[in-house]
C-alpha cells in the first residue's frame, strides 16, 4: 500500500512538473511572438524599390532584351530596373503626348472636341455640336 501511494505521489509530481514546464514554455513561446511581431511593426523596411504591375507580353520583351543586354563577357549583369531607368530618360514631350492619345476612347475625343468647339461657340449645346458634326462643319483636326 505504501510504495502505491509512493508512486501515485511521484505520478502526480511529475504530472505537475510537466504542466509547470508546459507553462514555462507556452509562456516564452509567447514572448518571443510578441517580440517578433513588434520588430516587425516597428522596424521600417530599408528598400529602395516598389513592386510594378506590367503586362505578361511587356514582361516578356524586358526579358528577352535583358539576356541580350547580359551576353557581354564582363562587367555586372543589367537588371530591369537598369534598362526601365534609361528608357525613361529617352522620353521626350512628343512621347508623352503619343501616350496620353493612345489611351483616349472614341467618346474622350469627341468629348474634348466638344469643349474646343465650345470656346469658338459660347452657349453651343451637345445637340447643336451633335448637328455641326453630322453637317462637316466641325472636324477633328
Amino acid at each position: 500500500m505504501v510504495s502505491r501511494k509512493c508512486g501515485q505521489q511521484t505520478l502526480e509530481m511529475l504530472i505537475n512538473f510537466f504542466e509547470r514546464i508546459k507553462i514555462m514554455v507556452t509562456n516564452e513561446l509567447k514572448v518571443v511572438a510578441k517580440k517578433t511581431s513588434k520588430m516587425s511593426r516597428s522596424r521600417t523596411p530599408n528598400v529602395s524599390s516598389s513592386p510594378v504591375r506590367i503586362k505578361q507580353t511587356t514582361k516578356a520583351r524586358l526579358n528577352d532584351l535583358l539576356s541580350l543586354l547580359n551576353k557581354h563577357s564582363f562587367g555586372r549583369k543589367l537588371k530591369p530596373d537598369d534598362v526601365i531607368s534609361y528608357a525613361l530618360r529617352l522620353v521626350n514631350e512628343t512621347h508623352v503626348e503619343e501616350i496620353c492619345e493612345s489611351v483616349l476612347t472614341n467618346k474622350d475625343r469627341l468629348e474634348r472636341l466638344f469643349h474646343a468647339t465650345k470656346k469658338e461657340h459660347r452657349n453651343l449645346t451637345k445637340d447643336q455640336f451633335y448637328g455641326l458634326l453630322m453637317e462637316g462643319k466641325v472636324t477633328m483636326s
